[in-house]
């Protein structure tokens, strides 16, 4: 087949066939551009699609099985049934969503890209390569072992991942050759599911080096009988944060903590309600020890199992994970196949939610806080020191000579920094961030409140004082940050969360999505001296 235009690295043409008996069907060409880089990546999820798929008969489930007896293999040799396939995609049944997506990445002029996920499967992270996050957007439930491996790869180089969906990475498949033409790789789709035990013959080999691959829940891989020790055959959890736990929702996605990034510009508070967003299939946690460290929960739903959540964290390579837990979440995008199979969800909110999440993947990972923080008074200076954090590519110096004033940052990319020019004052601090690549046109400046009650302040509870920031040109520096304050002395030591600056347009006070959410808050107290190191603080400059 030729297209009839030349292809443009997206999601492209919906094809109908049409037999000499006039009986149709339509198919979906994926059109991938593997030469041109992306800010996202957006996979489809056809592996999902057959396996729902019942043309010939059969499919994966035995709901739609002819004899109520599901297949443990199945070909993509195959049209799509009724609804299945195209349906899918444009969410004419269960809950499709990968349309409404696509229309409002589209729509607001995203630098996208697309792939399905055998391409994943074959090409493994080398797709990924070229492409600042990865999209999981629809109903993506069947993973191969492969896939799975190249997503956690990606994740840990700093790639940025997104699950606009639930009950994703749920099953584990394997793809296998054609059974008519054996020579051509990953026609089959194989799933034992919950026949794998008696079934599968990775797991009848009695071969443990076999298990990480039987065709169940990934979940249920490193417990008995199978009981597999390995970084891909864990819990969905371990990836994404909240996984599978129901498919009979229909409810409002209610907002936890609106003071999260995530919801910058939205207007919504606490309990806010993005009416109709939750469901048909839902995330939550789980307590198997295996949630991510630092998930920050945004949402905290009831559903007719208890509560599903919506959450992100930060992986230890400067990766933002988010999910939504939600397959209906992208209805409050747009509003196609409205009113024909569903009412409509548009929500605004929403909308402005999803913009700042793909704005902080286009910015790119998070940089690490520089480790081994070291300041060293001099004569007439501060030395200071520090080990380079792998994802910055330079750094910003604070420093703050007088209680409510702050002075310009100074960027340097080496991994020392003299300080000149300290007046004599109660109140010196210095501080310390990592930066990725972008000129900053002016500066950071932060004014603080008056000073925290530090004796009352317990061990391990934050310095919090008054805090702003502005922001002029294209910051991209990230916390968290370090002060040059040590454990032990009366000073405040912390590492700060992230949080979503604010950028007024000319003109118009209008808030904006930006790639500044560095957070500054300073310290207050007394310096100490502690076995050779110094706090900066009260005449510690001298």
């Amino acid at each position: 087949m030729t297209p009839p235009i030349q292809p443009i690295g997206r999601v492209a043409f919906t094809s109908k066939l049409t037999a000499a008996s006039g009986l149709q069907r339509y198919i979906i060409l994926t059109v991938r551009d593997d030469a041109r880089s992306s800010d996202v990546l957006v996979q489809q999820s056809v592996n999902t699609w057959q396996a729902y798929n019942c043309w010939g008969g059969q499919s994966l489930y035995a709901w739609n099985s002819e004899g109520q007896v599901p297949a443990q293999k199945i070909s993509f040799n195959r049209p799509y049934f009724i609804n299945h396939g195209t349906g899918d995609f444009l969410g004419n049944q269960f809950g499709g969503s990968e349309m409404n997506m696509l229309r409002f990445l589209e729509r607001e002029g995203y630098d996208v890209t697309y792939a399905t996920d055998v391409d994943l499967h074959q090409q493994g992270v080398a797709l990924l390569s070229s492409h600042k996050a990865f999209l999981c957007v629809g109903h993506d439930e069947y993973w191969s072992y492969q896939m799975r491996a190249a997503v956690q790869q990606a994740r840990d180089q700093g790639k940025l991942l997104g699950f606009f969906g639930a009950n994703c990475v749920y099953w584990q498949v394997r793809n296998a050759n054609s059974v008519v033409s054996p020579q051509v790789a990953n026609r089959t789709l194989v799933g034992y599911k919950e026949a794998a035990e008696q079934r599968d013959p990775y797991y009848l080999s009695g071969n443990p080096a076999n298990y990480e691959y039987i065709t169940t829940r990934f979940r249920d891989l490193p417990d008995p009988p199978y009981n597999v020790v390995d970084a891909v055959a864990r819990p969905e959890n371990t990836l994404m944060g909240v996984m599978f736990h129901g498919d009979q929702a229909n409810a409002d996605i209610v907002v936890s903590n609106a003071s999260s990034w995530v919801y910058m510009g939205t207007g919504v508070v606490k309990g806010t309600a993005f009416v109709g967003m939750l469901g048909y299939e839902d995330d939550t946690l789980f307590d198997n020890q295996n949630t991510p460290a630092g998930l920050q929960v945004v949402a905290e739903s009831p559903d007719p199992y208890g509560l599903s959540y919506m959450g992100t964290h930060v992986a230890a390579s400067g990766a933002v994970i988010f999910a939504t837990g939600s397959m209906q979440w992208n209805w409050g995008l747009d509003d196609y196949n409205v009113p024909q199979s569903k009412s409509s969800r548009l929500n605004i909110a929403a909308q402005q939610t999803t913009r700042n999440i793909l704005a902080r993947f286009a910015a790119g990972r998070v940089p690490s806080a520089p480790a081994g923080f070291l300041a060293t008074p001099g004569p007439a200076q501060i030395a200071l020191s520090w080990a380079g954090a792998v994802t910055a590519t330079s750094y910003n110096v604070y420093r703050a000579t007088s209680p409510g004033r702050g002075r310009e940052s100074l960027q340097d990319r080496r991994h020392r920094h003299d300080v000149h020019g300290f007046d004599s004052g109660p109140q010196h601090l210095v501080l310390l961030s990592g930066e990725r690549g972008e000129r900053v046109r002016r500066k950071q400046q932060v004014d603080r409140g008056d000073r925290c009650p530090v004796a009352a302040l317990a061990p391990d509870e934050p310095c919090r004082l008054g805090e702003r920031t502005h922001r002029d040109g294209d910051l991209r520096s990230y916390g968290p940050l370090r002060s040059a304050v040590l454990p032990g002395s009366r000073e405040c030591e912390f590492v700060l969360g992230h949080h979503a600056c604010r950028h007024r347009q000319r003109g118009a006070a209008v808030l904006n999505h930006c790639d500044c959410d560095t957070k500054f808050i300073w310290g207050c107290g007394r310096a100490l001296r502690l076995a050779g190191r110094f706090a900066i603080g009260d005449q510690a400059t001298r």
